[in-house]
């Protein structure tokens, strides 16, 4: 009658072990997905940030960077 007791109480500690270990994966769960919204919100800031790059100049930008070039250039 003694090894259903110490087996009893075995169980109990084992079940006890996985209940707080289930609750630690599930608060770090938590801590993930926090962090993947987050990360997820800074991609889209950056596409935004992305789509106002421009990738072909402008024909005054052009001009402008020709004159400024041109200025520093000692004329022989």
């Amino acid at each position: 009658m003694m090894w259903v007791l110490i087996i009893g109480g075995g169980v109990l500690l084992l079940l006890g072990a996985l209940a707080l270990w289930a609750v630690y994966l599930w608060r770090r769960g938590e801590e993930l997905w926090s962090e993947v919204t987050k990360l997820g919100r800074q991609a889209v800031q950056l596409a935004l940030l992305a789509e106002k790059i421009q990738t072909v100049p402008d024909q005054t930008d052009l001009e402008a960077l020709r004159r400024r070039t041109s200025a520093g250039r000692r004329q022989p």
